[in-house]
């Protein structure tokens, strides 16, 4: 259907348009055929045998003075509409119906009528104002109140009113329940409608440590960072220290950024996770010192001061127990210590002197060296075999009741007088003892040359390592039966001891034996990186020093409300 519309306004200046629709409709709303600002209804135009029909979806239409919802246009008939007047017009050629349009939107008699309406005392905005404050006094004030002044809470809790413990979010984590804090809101919540500060949880955790060194790594202003914008009380399920491996992740997946010796973190998974990487003694300018090495590189070998053979010691054709005639196991020398992530370190007397015995003397095999210095033990020999040749006549007495090995006749093969004698013996015995057989099996010696056997023997310093991973904890305990396997048999699943032969072996896994049990890409065991890592150092700043500047300052001491309640 083809309508011609022509609109004018003010009498003057007309407008036509045509439009090609089976409904004409006129409107306020843009997707009208004819946009008319203002007007208070829509209007739908439609061509019948009868004539051109129009109608209005609201009974605002006049005609004649009469207020009608539709009307037939045609020339000569009008009907005024907010300001409008519609009438019919004969079109030109090639249009089904021609419709006028007089005049304009009267917005001025619009905005009277909706002003004019006589105002509800009980209307909804006003009951929803009431609501609100209302909400307002029984949620907030009485409670607030109340906790100022024990009388109100008094009052209120005996009408049946809340407290403040409604504003409770849920109950405290059970750390802090167990310390008495629960009992003692003030001992966080300090001031009014202030987040809690630093100091609330410093005044406790006075031996907590920051997360890294702040002035190597200054830029990140970890001091600047509150508590408990990680640990969040009332907030159950979760606990008060989060595990959520994002908090890590966040930094860490771009590490390289702030750190030229970090690899970046972004799951434990092969491929988003750097190699473990050991703590390996090394002994330089006469102190030890720490190499944090990667376990897969060539560089990763133990130098310990010791030689030890694990692969010997754990074959019971070449080691075993005397009575039972079994190999040893590592439980036999390695003992968990209480909290079940290190061992308690290895010590001659305890785990080494029943096979190695420190006896010297085949006439007096209950006289052993001490496990000291060499200058120390040179002493005690000579101390020893100057007793000895002093008193001739024992000797004698000993070496024609026993057979004595090879070893004890030589001892006893001397011309000179006691002290001579005894110092001849005392050195042979200390080069037996370092070069040959003695404490050479276990011990790096050096003999650096000399006249002097109480100085000529050096013995490298021993270091044992207790910790091989400083940034990183493990249980033992809940790795120690893993399906129907348990004792050795796990642990040469990740330490390969029965295969070495060198003490300079480091017997510590790689990180791809733990990825068959634990593997993010997988969805197997559930591992956080606070299963293995810890935030806080052992090492470090403590935060309540490195913070002592920053204790009083409120984190929202400028918000309006807390300016208002003061």
């Amino acid at each position: 259907m083809d309508f011609l519309v022509r609109q004018t306004v003010a009498g003057s200046e007309t407008t036509d348009t045509p439009i090609s629709s089976k409904v004409l409709t006129l409107g306020a709303d843009v997707n009208c055929d004819i946009v008319l600002p203002g007007l208070d209804c829509t209007l739908k135009v439609s061509v019948s045998p009868s004539g051109m029909a129009l109608k209005s979806s609201k009974k605002n239409l006049s005609l004649d003075g009469v207020a009608v919802r539709s009307a037939q246009l045609s020339e000569g008939v009008s009907v005024e509409v907010d300001g409008l007047t519609l009438s019919g017009f004969s079109p030109p050629t090639g249009f089904d119906a021609g419709l006028l349009i007089r005049g304009q939107v009267d917005h001025t008699q619009k905005l009277l009528a909706d002003v004019s309406h006589s105002a509800q005392p009980w209307s909804m905005r006003r009951m929803s104002w009431l609501l609100v404050m209302l909400v307002l006094a029984i949620g907030f004030l009485v409670p607030y109140y109340g906790a100022k002044n024990p009388t109100v809470a008094a009052l209120a809790t005996e009408v049946g009113l809340p407290s403040d413990h409604a504003w409770s979010s849920g109950p405290l984590s059970e750390a802090h329940r167990a310390a008495g804090v629960e009992l003692e809101c003030s001992a966080c919540h300090q001031d009014d409608f202030v987040m809690t500060p630093d100091s609330a949880c410093l005044d406790c955790h006075q031996t907590i440590r920051e997360h890294a060194d702040t002035v190597i790594h200054s830029k990140l202003e970890l001091e600047q960072v509150r508590c408990a914008s990680c640990h969040r009380e009332h907030n159950e399920p979760a606990t008060v220290s989060p595990r959520d491996n994002a908090l890590c992740v966040d930094c860490h997946r771009a590490s390289d950024q702030w750190s030229p010796v970090s690899e970046p973190v972004h799951a434990f998974a092969p491929y988003q996770h750097p190699q473990f990487k050991a703590n390996l003694p090394r002994f330089q300018d006469e102190e030890w010192t720490m190499e944090r090495v990667a376990i897969d590189v060539d560089l990763a070998r133990e130098s310990s001061g010791l030689k030890f053979n694990h692969e010997v010691h754990l074959d019971s054709s070449r080691v075993s127990f005397d009575r039972s005639g079994e190999a040893l196991a590592c439980s036999d020398c390695h003992t968990q210590d209480s909290q079940n992530e290190s061992f308690l370190p290895i010590n001659m007397e305890q785990h080494c002197s029943a096979c190695h015995s420190l006896a010297f003397d085949p006439l007096n095999p209950d006289v052993q060296l001490p496990h000291v210095e060499p200058r120390d033990v040179y002493a005690v020999l000579e101390g020893h075999f100057m007793r000895q040749f002093s008193d001739m006549a024992l000797i004698q007495t000993e070496a024609e009741a026993r057979r004595l090995p090879n070893r004890a006749k030589v001892m006893l093969e001397c011309d000179g007088d006691a002290l001579v004698c005894a110092k001849e013996v005392a050195a042979r015995e200390a080069r037996y003892q370092f070069v040959d057989m003695g404490c050479v099996t276990c011990h790096s010696v050096e003999d650096v040359g000399g006249d002097n056997p109480a100085e000529r023997y050096r013995v490298h310093p021993v270091a044992q390592q207790d910790d091989w991973f400083a940034y990183a904890r493990f249980d033992h305990k809940a790795h120690a039966e893993i399906g129907e396997r348990f004792g050795d048999a796990v642990c040469v699943d990740c330490h390969a001891a029965t295969d070495s032969s060198s003490a300079a072996d480091v017997l510590m896994p790689p990180i791809e034996g733990c990825f068959d049990c634990h593997n993010a890409d997988r969805s197997d065991v559930a591992v956080d990186c606070v299963s293995c890592h810890w935030f806080h150092q052992d090492e470090g700043p403590r935060s309540a020093l490195l913070r002592a500047e920053s204790r009083m300052r409120n984190p929202n001491r400028d918000a309006w409300i807390y300016e208002w309640l003061k």
